[in-house]
């Protein structure tokens, strides 16, 4: 099925409905907003289709945020998975526990360690640059191929950017809700937790 919704969603029934009836090997569910993933998911675990018996696979940041918590049950969470282009991954434990610590948070997102990232790869070139001029800098950054840096911890790869300054392979990351916590389940080698995946559909 191919179904295209005008946010915000009031009712998700006709369109779970059709998934019901469809039974898709995995669902792409792209909502632009909590609420509307709220709706989708209380109306896929009415259906008996949520918690991953459809395997569910959304896009973006906020479908990982501590705030969903606020508004939907772990339960409804349950093997949810979204992509992002950064999240809390393996190798990163040292600044996800400072993070947590000094902000009172319950894990770090893809906002919070992109921007730590995003500072080293700015202070690297600035130091290479050696003056605080937007052309240099910017002249830096795209000759950039960093392998081995402080900002290598943020970002699975290497860092070099293209000549639109597009991150040259960077691996798409997955995440996945389990009990409660958004997972990173792939790139697997900074992976935190497997994929958990229906065994019957």
């Amino acid at each position: 099925m191919d179904e295209t919704y005008t946010p915000p969603l009031n009712d998700a029934t006709s369109l779970m409905q059709k998934v019901r009836s469809t039974r898709p090997d995995f669902l792409l569910f792209i909502s632009t907003n909590v609420s509307d993933l709220k709706l989708g998911l209380e109306k896929m675990a009415e259906f008996r289709l949520g918690q991953g018996v459809v395997p569910t696979i959304g896009n973006g940041a906020a479908n990982g945020s501590p705030e969903v918590l606020k508004v939907m049950s772990a339960d409804l969470l349950e093997g949810y998975i979204f992509s992002v282009a950064d999240w809390a991954m393996k190798g990163q434990e040292a600044i996800i526990e400072a993070f947590k610590k000094k902000f009172n948070e319950p894990w770090m997102t893809q906002d919070s360690i992109t921007g730590y990232g995003d500072m080293w790869i700015l202070k690297e070139a600035v130091e290479r640059a050696g003056v605080a001029d937007k052309v240099k800098v910017n002249e830096q950054i795209h000759a950039m191929d960093l392998k081995d840096s402080p900002a290598n911890i943020a970002f699975p790869g290497p860092i070099k950017f293209d000549a639109a300054g597009h991150r040259i392979d960077a691996p798409l990351v997955m995440v996945q809700w389990q009990k409660g916590i958004p997972q990173t389940i792939f790139p697997l080698d900074r992976a935190t937790a497997e994929a958990k995946w229906p065994k019957s559909a």
